[in-house]
């Protein structure tokens, strides 16, 4: 890929948090499609959840530069993985004829290089490639990508509403003019929900493929603006609040901060006011482990900034600390393009 940017190699944890009012986060189909709750009163959101807002974010770019996205195949059936790997993999298997590399003796490494280097969101996250090994268009490979999520967790206890809901069509059994059929939808009223991102500056090497620091800065800004921008009914109103990068020296140390922020009060919380949040175990870990540190960087929404200057950055005084300037559209625009024309050769 023609790319001037420097091979991004920190390694970095990454403290992402954001809010919502009256919406669901995160439905699970097997259990009505209710909030996450498994183990006690926090709401629980998949890191599978978080990287779907990404990539709906990235389509919005560029579509044909994420891989995992729904498409149809002529007969307009859903494509799967082996039809995927298929259509993408073919247009390698014909870029190699009359090169040295024989068309049905493609190596694994080729082929996920060059899917690494074609698609943005497999770079990040990586995939299970569960086609068919014998298949000179197909691979089965699993590949770890740069980036890792963890679940995301409710720092308050939200309420769980249960809405009545009718839809204006009658079901099968009551065709009825006028008549609609009823259900129940459920949100929670007030949620803030942090998470763990943590980028491994090893993971593509494996496949010699370099992760440079525009795509890291493509990352940090879909990671951004992908909560605001999903304006589905059950993802209205959700806004970021906070994004903390603690850059590490050494890319074989890290610590994941989450656990670190803690909240004074979980209970009947109605805003972000109302949690009362505490950084002060973060500012003592960050304060402990300041030798392993090269900087911090943040960006904040605003109703946060004067506690987060207050309670968190003025207390570092030892570390550097910057300001994140995101990205701008144009130029991820043109970043992506240098994907999307992609050749191995």
């Amino acid at each position: 890929m023609e790319n001037n940017s420097l091979s991004f190699e920190k390694r970095v944890a990454i403290y992402f948090a954001y809010e919502g009012y009256n919406n669901n986060p995160n439905g699970d189909p097997a259990n009505e499609n209710k909030p996450r709750q498994y183990t006690g009163k926090e709401v629980l959101t998949t890191d599978v959840s978080s990287k779907r807002d990404d990539r709906d974010y990235l389509i919005g770019l560029n579509s044909n530069v994420v891989f995992l996205r729904q498409q149809e195949k002529e007969d307009g059936h859903t494509m799967k993985m082996d039809d995927l790997l298929r259509k993408h993999l073919s247009i390698l298997v014909n870029s190699l004829k009359g090169k040295n590399d024989k068309k049905n003796n493609i190596a694994n490494s080729v082929k996920v290089k060059y899917l690494l280097n074609r698609f943005i969101d497999l770079k990040f996250f990586g995939a299970a490639f569960t086609g068919d090994s014998k298949k000179e268009d197909s691979l089965k490979e699993s590949v770890t990508g740069m980036i890792q999520k963890s679940f995301g967790v409710s720092l308050n206890y939200p309420n769980v509403l249960p809405v009545k809901i009718t839809t204006v069509l009658a079901t099968k059994d009551d065709t009825k003019a006028g008549t609609g059929s009823m259900g129940t939808k459920y949100v929670l009223d007030y949620y803030y929900i942090h998470q763990d991102i943590i980028i491994n500056p090893k993971s593509l090497k494996t496949w010699g493929v370099s992760f440079t620091e525009d795509d890291f800065k493509i990352f940090e800004k879909t990671q951004w603006s992908s909560i605001k921008d999903d304006i589905t009914h059950s993802k209205l109103d959700r806004e970021p609040l906070i994004m903390i990068e603690i850059f590490f020296k050494d890319d074989d140390f890290y610590f994941l901060p989450m656990k670190y922020v803690k909240s004074k009060n979980k209970e009947k919380v109605k805003n972000f006011e109302g949690l009362e949040i505490d950084f002060s175990e973060l500012v003592e870990k960050i304060d402990n482990e300041k030798t392993n540190i090269e900087k911090i960087r943040y960006k904040v929404n605003g109703k946060v900034k004067n506690l987060f200057e207050t309670d968190f950055l003025i207390k570092l005084n030892e570390i550097t600390k910057e300001e994140i300037e995101f990205i701008q559209k144009e130029k991820i625009t043109t970043i992506l393009s240098q994907y999307e024309n992609y050749k191995i050769f």
